[in-house]
């Protein structure tokens, strides 16, 4: 069913998005939201990519400029980094469920608007319900506004643990740099790494 509703509220991504009780569902509903920002902007809907479920979530803000000519997601220089981040940390693709706020790639690569974000964030939430990863990880200013409840600059959020409560499902979060902003400026790297060990070590007691 493809739900029409007034694209400037989140109100109907929310009954959309919380009224499906199964992850591919989620996906071919999310799909067919045609009020959704970029919706029939791109070229391709890149849902998720890795695990179905997995323990570790990765969550980015959007499909690049590669993933867009590929259909390929998590393919990007920026995605290599993160392959990089994940195998220090003993993990790879396969075993992590990898996503974006928004499944399709904005015009120019823009930054997403609050409105923006707050309409996709419902469909964010849900999939972090059903999926029921134990720690996300939230790389840049879109993902941490789309999950956390906070208003602090990501800056003062990084290497802080954050609770998060999606319906019935509670996990834990962690804010990063974005991926692209970490491979313009190296100095926010280190901070990353640390961060990392700060992750494993939460894998293991899970």
């Amino acid at each position: 069913e493809i739900y029409q509703c007034d694209w400037s509220s989140d109100v109907c991504s929310s009954d959309l998005a919380n009224s499906t009780h199964d992850l591919r569902i989620l996906a071919e509903n999310f799909a067919h939201f045609v009020q959704a920002p970029f919706y029939g902007m791109a070229e391709h809907f890149l849902f998720h990519a890795g695990a179905e479920r997995a323990k570790l979530m990765i969550l980015d803000a959007a499909p690049g400029v590669q993933e867009e000519t590929t259909g390929a997601p998590f393919s990007s220089q920026q995605a290599q980094l993160l392959r990089n981040m994940l195998k220090a940390i003993g993990e790879d693709f396969d075993s992590v469920r990898l996503s974006y706020v928004s499944p399709w790639r904005p015009p120019g690569n823009r930054p997403m608007t609050p409105v923006e974000i707050a309409i996709f964030a419902p469909f964010v939430r849900r999939q972090i319900e059903l999926a029921q990863p134990e720690i996300i990880l939230l790389f840049g200013e879109a993902p941490v506004r789309a999950v956390l409840d906070v208003t602090e600059p990501l800056l003062k959020l990084r290497g802080k643990w954050q609770s998060v409560c999606c319906g019935g499902h509670q996990g834990r979060a962690l804010a990063f740099s974005s991926l692209e902003a970490m491979l313009k400026s190296p100095a926010l790297k280190p901070a990353a790494w640390r961060d990392l060990r700060s992750v494993a070590e939460a894998l293991l007691t899970q």
